[in-house]
Parts: structure tokens; sequence; C-alpha cells
């Protein structure tokens, strides 16, 4: 896929970069799909929703097992730190307000 200017976030943004972080970090749709309480049809189509709108392939597909493209680490490191705040916000967000 050729990469162009990103379309703005969707409220869909969160999902789709917990799903693929998960995949990533797992090697496999199914186990994201474990870890995060879902169907692994849902971990594939917002996985697929996120490709499409990057307009950038993420994963090479190898069978059941998957493997990150160039474009998918650069997205892991990106994504990773971001998805791991919002998960820890309540936490830090009472932490700094001193409670």
């Amino acid at each position: 896929m050729s990469r162009s200017a990103a379309p703005p976030a969707t409220p869909n943004r969160l999902r789709q970069l917990r799903a693929f972080c998960q995949a990533a970090q797992t090697g496999s749709i199914s186990r994201a799909a474990e870890r995060l309480c879902v169907s692994q049809p849902s971990v594939s189509l917002l996985i697929k929703g996120l490709e499409q709108d990057l307009n950038v392939l993420l994963f090479e597909r190898r069978g059941p097992r998957i493997e990150l493209t160039a474009a998918g680490q650069v997205l892991l490191e990106t994504s990773l730190p971001l998805v791991e705040g919002m998960d820890h916000l309540p936490e830090v967000f009472a932490e700094r307000l001193g409670e």
C-alpha cells in the first residue's frame, strides 16, 4: 500500500491501536483477541480498518503467525506508549492530583 496523508483520528482509533499493539506483542491475532476479551474477527477488522485508514500494511501474515512490517514497527514504537498511557490515565491523573 502506498502512503499518503492520514485522515483524522476516528472514535475507534484507540480500539484499533490497542488491538494492533496486542497483536504485535503476541505475534497472533487470536492471542490478542484473548487478551482483549473480544473475538478474533473483531481484532482482524480493527487492524484492517487501521491499515486502511493509514494506507499501510502493518503485518505480514504467515499462516497463524503475523510479523510486523517496517511500517508496523514504526507504528508500534509510536503507539504503544500512547495506548499504555491511556490505559493508566486514571491512576496517573489521581497521583498527580495528590490523591
